[in-house]
């Protein structure tokens, strides 16, 4: 897939919760929840998934959050431009999906919208400490070069972890997330 600016897309990787879809959930109630379950406060759940990655607390608390995950993302709906994007991408790219929510119901959730078959990959926090680790893993495993990956966000954190790799970001605001996709539409040329 060439973009409109020339550089080739070999690999699209998409964040998910922000740039797929917007998962309704009152974060701060989950937050507050979760840090009664491990006697601290919690202020912020990607750093502490960071910190904490593959030990008893971090499964504790995945299966918490899970919980409330599972709930939205059955409610939960795809952005048109994303749906758009990924079938449009579709056998032109090679797609991942790069989360901080887990597996098996962001399956269900592409499987239900007819989504998970354009998908090589989903990466996830329980897999990966953070975004940087999980583009750093498409790097190696599809053997590309940085330059031909696009990796799009709705963290800015995430951006620059990930612009450090040499990879082309896009951040998605989450108040403008489909204008921002059809932005991107426009500039890879589906």
């Amino acid at each position: 897939m060439r973009s409109s600016s020339g550089y080739e897309v070999k690999v699209l990787v998409l964040d998910f919760d922000g740039v797929i879809t917007s998962l309704d959930l009152d974060w701060g109630r989950v937050k507050e929840e979760v840090s009664r379950a491990v006697g601290f406060r919690i202020v912020r759940l990607r750093r502490f998934w960071c910190e904490y990655f593959g030990t008893g607390l971090f499964r504790r608390v995945n299966e918490l959050v899970k919980r409330y995950e599972v709930e939205a993302l059955g409610r939960a709906e795809p952005f048109p431009e994303a749906a758009s994007l990924i079938l449009g991408a579709c056998g032109r790219a090679r797609i991942y999906i790069a989360t901080l929510q887990p597996r098996e119901p962001v399956a269900e959730f592409l499987e239900r919208h007819g989504l998970r078959r354009c998908v090589a990959g989903i990466l996830t926090r329980e897999e990966f400490p953070n975004k940087k680790e999980m583009l750093r893993w498409v790097l190696e495993n599809e053997g590309v070069e940085p330059r031909h990956v696009l990796f799009i966000d709705d963290s800015e954190d995430n951006i620059a972890q990930c612009r450090e790799l040499g990879i082309n970001c896009f951040h998605v605001d989450r108040d403008r997330a489909g204008q921002n996709l059809l932005e991107i539409l426009r500039v890879i040329g589906i």
